[in-house]
């Protein structure tokens, strides 16, 4: 419309047919892996009638690949349709044509949008790079992966090019070539691996180049190397166990290395403690630290800790991660000990002298007031058979009553290794005896008897003094040995009456005097330390030098460090064939037989000890005594005593038969040889039936060590040792036998004991 110079206009359209279906493609997806190609095609009518069912043809090049039934479709209804194919075997350009209804047996709006058309270039070698992630940390292990697949029916020999390189500066920081060979129509999957280490970080670029055949193919990924502050770290803790409740130490060494790939200057690490049951904090501290790129420290720093009882960890975070951990335990202030216990133990062994009664008192009072530990054997039998306890590393002997077989026992005792303070009543002059006394016991005659007063002469016992008798004088002392000391003589005339000496790996005190012995008008208290300092000095270890079997004394000691009382159930635990006994404290009464355990207080800041006597078997091996203590149901410690039996005691006398054997001796020598060897075959021959039996394994034992000890010609010191090990421990198994009924078993062999 037009008028007065203006113009108006509106247009109209309209569709001819409208009420036909109109059937159209799409391609929706279109996905490629390898050489397998996938299209997805959405058939949609777009016209205004339902259209009837159809096919949907495919074909390569002209050549049909697939014909799809296509079911009716109503106004504005789609089907999608998925069609595969291979490239395998294919190589080179194709031209791929969808079309829906090929015959044109459907009537439609308009036939022109029927019709899609893709064209593929399939390669003759498919190659493809990956790597996943493109973001990479320090020190990460990046996997690179080449998938190549040989689409043509022969090989395909490959050079292959990889690289890594820093974009701003050119510097390839990973390269490698490697030469593969893809058979026909065959596939790899090849992987390359690379660590960032600490490489500085930047922008890069993989690259990699595949020749095969005069043709390169190329592929790049751009990376890039974050910059990452990261360390490593060892943690050592110094203790690793603390107690509970009170101030403590613990030392940390730490060993922190920069792994990350730039340099660390001031920076934090936080060192926290943390119970472990709760994951509760109960204390934390920062450190700072330097470390440069690729470079280790180690740091030591003590902290102060007050902990409750559990167990704790001690981490060390950096930027809020834990990189290092170590474990503490704060114990209930506990600290127990377990050991052979050598110390004095003394056997007062009294043959009923006169003025013996007097004597006991005195030694008794004595040896308790030096809290030294000792026993008393009233009469011969009874000091015999306590003798062979084996518990003593002490003997005094009151009174020289002493058998040869007895006086040879312990002589080789001492010269094992056990200590003698002899206190002799009478003269002695049996050769045997003052051999290994050193010096020979003799009566005082004329005006040597009136005296009264000895000197106590400076030596390593004691100093020196003097000591009024309550009687005269009645015995002297002469030396037969020029390693006898002399401790003590006679005022005026200069008699020896104490003397000492070494003797092997033992110690021998001989005091011969006063008429009633130990009975002191003054100076009483010098020859009172004069024995004690003989005690402590003579204390051997006569416990742990034989491996055969044997009684040990066992102490556990437990230390509260702790402010508080504790309640702790102490459980021994003990091996097959190994027995405990004389146990102190008594063993409490559970109800379970061969159950060992103590409920046991120990006030805060004081220890308290457990002592028994441990026996071991007479069968080779490593036996371990385990020590647990508990606090209720929770176990605080555990500790473990290991002791060794290398021989049993038959395999020990023949081993030591073997080796008299080889001695090269002769004349008297070779004669105390055979009677040792034919004492110990007695051993080994004879069927121990009786008491009897026992007492004469004992005298044979004694017998043999003599026998070797006498030898002369050749070093034997090593098989006296080895058969006075043998003669202990049948003097034990004559103790053994007898202690259920008492010494007063051992009467009718009272002559043996006693009598030359």
């Amino acid at each position: 419309l037009t008028g007065d110079g203006l113009a108006s206009t509106k247009t109209a359209g309209f569709l001819y047919g409208t009420n036909l279906p109109d059937l159209t493609l799409t391609l929706t997806d279109n996905i490629s892996v390898g050489l397998n190609y996938t299209y997805k095609i959405a058939v949609t009518n777009r016209g205004k009638t339902t259209s009837t069912a159809t096919t949907l043809a495919f074909t390569d090049n002209g050549n049909p690949v697939e014909t799809v039934s296509i079911p009716a479709l109503a106004a504005s209804a789609s089907q999608e349709i998925t069609l595969n194919w291979s490239g395998s075997g294919k190589a080179g350009s194709h031209d791929f044509m969808f079309e829906i209804d090929p015959t044109n047996t459907l009537k439609e709006y308009s036939e022109d949008n029927n019709r899609l058309t893709i064209s593929e270039e399939v390669p003759l070698l498919f190659y493809n790079l990956e790597v996943e992630p493109i973001i990479w940390p320090a020190n990460s292990d990046i996997i690179i992966i080449t998938r190549l697949i040989n689409n043509q029916n022969s090989i395909a020999p490959l050079t292959l090019n990889l690289s890594i390189t820093h974009d701003s500066t050119g510097t390839a920081i990973f390269q490698r070539t490697r030469v593969e060979e893809l058979p026909a129509f065959g596939s790899k999957a090849l992987n390359d691996h690379f660590n960032t280490g600490v490489t500085p970080a930047g922008e890069y670029t993989l690259a990699q180049d595949v020749a095969s055949e005069g043709a390169t193919l190329h592929k790049e990924i751009d990376v890039l190397i974050e910059t990452t502050k990261t360390i490593s770290a060892t943690l050592q803790l110094l203790p690793v166990k603390i107690p509970s409740g009170t101030d403590a130490e613990v030392e940390l060494t730490m060993t922190l290395k920069n792994i990350g790939n730039v340099a660390l200057e001031d920076e934090t690490v936080v060192i926290e403690v943390v119970n472990k049951e709760s994951q509760d904090s109960v204390k934390a501290e920062q450190l700072l630290f330097t470390v440069p790129l690729g470079q280790e420290i180690t740091i030591k720093k003590a902290i102060a800790l007050n902990l409750e009882e559990g167990q704790y960890e001690i981490r060390l975070k950096y930027l809020e991660n834990v990189i290092v951990s170590a474990e503490l335990m704060a114990t209930a202030a506990i600290k127990p000990e377990k050991t052979i216990a050598v110390r004095p133990r003394v056997l007062i062994m009294n043959l009923q002298i006169p003025g013996s009664a007097e004597s006991i008192v005195f030694l008794t009072n004595l040896l308790q007031s030096a809290e030294i530990q000792h026993e008393v054997a009233q009469g011969i039998l009874e000091s015999y058979f306590q003798f062979h306890k084996g518990h003593a590393n002490i003997n005094i002997v009151l009174g020289n009553t002493l058998g040869r077989k007895w006086r040879d026992e312990l002589k080789e005792r001492v010269w094992r290794g056990e200590g003698l303070i002899f206190i002799v009543s009478n003269p002695i002059n049996v050769p045997d005896m003052v051999d290994w006394l050193g010096v020979n016991v003799s009566p005082q005659t004329g005006k040597e008897k009136t005296q009264t007063v000895v000197e106590i002469l400076p030596n390593e016992l004691i100093g020196g003094g003097q000591v009024e008798l309550m009687g005269k004088n009645r015995l002297l002392l002469e030396k037969k040995s020029d390693d006898v000391v002399i401790v003590g003589q006679t005022q005026k005339e200069k008699q020896s009456v104490i003397t000492y000496r070494k003797y092997g790996s033992g110690h021998i005190l001989v005091i011969a005097t006063p008429a009633a012995p130990l009975a002191y008008k003054s100076g009483g208290e010098m020859i009172a330390q004069l024995l004690v300092n003989a005690v402590n000095l003579f204390s051997g270890d006569i416990y742990t030098i034989s491996t055969l079997t044997r009684v040990l004394p066992v102490e556990i000691s437990l230390s509260n460090e702790g402010t508080e009382e504790k309640n702790l159930l102490v459980k021994e635990i003990l091996p097959y064939g190994v027995e405990g006994y004389d146990y102190s404290p008594a063993l409490e009464d559970t109800g379970e037989e061969n159950e060992i355990q103590w409920n046991i207080k120990v006030p805060g800041g004081a220890t308290e000890n457990i002592s028994y006597w441990l026996k071991l078997p007479d069968q080779a091996g490593n036996y371990e005594v385990k020590t647990e203590i508990h606090d209720g149901e929770t176990k605080l410690e555990e500790v473990s005593l290991n002791v060794d039996v290398s021989q049993a005691v038959l395999s020990r006398i023949m081993d030591t038969v073997v080796e008299l054997e080889a001695l090269d001796v002769s004349g008297h020598d070779a004669n105390q040889i055979r009677r040792a060897k034919i004492c110990l075959e007695n051993i080994r021959g004879r069927s121990v039936a009786s008491l009897a039996d026992h007492l004469q394994n004992l005298h044979d034992a004694i017998q043999a060590v003599e026998s070797i000890g006498n030898v002369t010609g050749a070093n034997v010191s090593a098989l006296r040792l080895k058969a006075g090990d043998i003669m202990v421990i049948m003097g034990r198994r004559l103790y053994e036998e007898i202690k259920q009924w008492g010494s007063s078993r051992l009467t009718p062999f009272t002559g043996l004991i006693t009598a030359d």
